[in-house]
Formats: C-alpha cells, structure tokens, sequence
C-alpha cells in the first residue's frame, strides 16, 4: 500500500498471518530463482548475490594484505613463502585431528 493511501478498514491495515488464508489466496503462484534475480537487478543495482565466502584465518588474511601491499617482488616473494609454510602446518593440524577423530571412533 502506497504512503499516501489510508486503509479503508482495519482487515485492510493488517497482513494476513495464517498460512491457510495465504494458500488460499494464490495457491498456485510459485516464485522462481530467475524472478528474484529480475526484480534485484531492476529494482537493487547495487545489490548482488555471490557465494559465500570461506572462513580463513586472521594470520592467512593478514599474509594476503600484506602480499597486496608489497612494493619489490622480493618482499612479495617472501611473505609467499611465509603464507605458504603456514598454510601446510594449517593443512597438517587438520589432517591429525581427522586421524585423531577417526582413531577415537568419535563422531
């Protein structure tokens, strides 16, 4: 209802709750994916839909910025190196807990 429209009763000034009512209303409208993609695009330019992002680690996030920021390739090449020795220990850690989980019968 548009702001400068007033209700012409109470029934019109309250949204319906009861999922029957609802169904009964429209019991065969059904929303696609493509229908919400047409209406961000027209009506929210700025809005965008993209996976998730993963959880890293501050450490990993701090290596990424710094590499970003970096002004020599020697310097870049360096804090590489650093994020990748920490990036196998991280991989190492997993790998024994997973041994540990399995050894442990936990699950």
């Amino acid at each position: 209802m548009r702001e400068n429209q007033a209700p012409a009763s109470a029934e019109e000034s309250t949204p319906s709750t009861s999922k029957t009512e609802s169904s009964t209303q429209n019991p065969t409208t059904k929303i696609t994916y493509e229908y919400y993609s047409q209406v961000f695009q027209q009506d929210f330019p700025k809005l965008k839909f993209k996976c998730l992002a993963s959880d890293t680690c501050e450490k990993f996030d701090v290596y990424k910025v710094q590499i970003q920021a970096a002004v020599t390739e020697n310097a870049k090449n360096e804090i590489k190196v650093k994020q990748e020795l920490h990036h196998r220990k991280s991989e190492k850690a997993q790998a024994w807990m997973k041994e540990d989980m399995v050894a442990s019968n936990f699950k």
